[in-house]
């Protein structure tokens, strides 16, 4: 597994997530079980809830300018798609019951129930996924040609005053 393909299963995950909830909120609205107010309210809560992992991504593929061929231990990246379904499963699972009961009359759910869930299991959670995009997204690697001679020189440095390194 490389990083590039690990980061685009990530992306994929979290991109899968936020889409999944979006249809879960428009659904109710096109029904016209929810208000035009109640929807914004929803979907703003939605982005929120998701920019700060889209941002980590995002400027982790934009700030790339290093090779991203490198080779990515099997357990790290089981472990990260693991956490960033469980993180994505957590949040989407409410509002997946929200559409739901958006066309069963005796539900009593309301689009204030979903954003208070949203509000305490994003603030509560994150942690499951903060490390996983740090180390597929901000991962430094030196280009192959820099490892190669890195590889080759002795590892007894001297610095400036004769010490070694």
């Amino acid at each position: 597994m490389t990083i590039t393909q690990g980061r685009n299963t990530l992306f994929a995950i979290f991109l899968a997530g936020l889409t999944t909830q979006v249809v879960a909120v428009i659904l109710p609205y096109r029904a016209e079980t929810i208000r035009d107010g109640e929807m914004l309210a929803v979907l703003t809560k939605l982005i929120l809830v998701y920019s700060v992992h889209f941002g980590v991504m995002l400027g982790g593929v934009f700030a790339r300018q290093q090779n991203t061929r490198g080779r990515v231990a099997a357990p790290a990246f089981v472990v990260a798609v693991v956490v960033t379904l469980a993180w994505n499963l957590l949040l989407a699972w409410r509002s997946i019951a929200f559409a739901a009961g958006a066309f069963n009359p005796l539900s009593e759910d309301s689009p204030d129930d979903l954003i208070a869930y949203l509000d305490s299991i994003a603030d509560h959670s994150s942690f499951l996924v903060v490390g996983a995009l740090a180390f597929f997204f901000a991962q430094e690697q030196r280009p192959a040609s820099v490892s190669r001679a890195v590889r080759g020189r002795s590892k007894d440095f001297s610095n400036a005053e004769g010490g070694k390194v």
